[in-house]
């Protein structure tokens, strides 16, 4: 027999095999399918956890900003500028970002609950 490929002549010489070399690969790409699954699912439940946390955020801080900008409308004028003299500029994103982590680590607190229900 002439080789084509240099490759095709060395894996001819393990065919003689074939059945043990299947017999490994079919366990080692069951192995590896496992743990890239076990991966994948860690990996989509971390990203769901920082999509919630950057949504819960920007809804907070969206919120926020509006009830600050709607009671600026509603006081006088001059309580509007003592209450920017005392209040930062990153007022609101503290606020936010606070009621955010409170928010999750309520929810988290909950679904750890709702499982231990369930477990039992």
């Amino acid at each position: 027999m002439i080789p084509l490929l240099p490759i095709v002549a060395a894996f001819t010489s393990f065919t003689r095999f074939g059945t043990l070399l299947s017999a490994l690969l079919s366990v080692f790409i069951s192995i590896f399918g496992w743990f890239l699954k076990f991966v994948a699912k860690k990996t989509a439940f971390n990203y769901a956890v920082i999509a919630l946390v950057i949504g819960i955020a920007l809804v907070a801080f969206l919120a926020i900003e509006t009830v600050a900008f709607g009671i600026s409308l509603a006081i006088p004028p001059d309580y509007s500028v003592a209450l920017s003299l005392i209040t930062p500029s990153n007022a609101t994103a503290c606020m936010s970002a606070i009621f955010a982590c409170k928010t999750v680590r309520w929810f988290f607190t909950w679904q750890s609950w709702a499982i231990e229900m369930v477990a039992k």
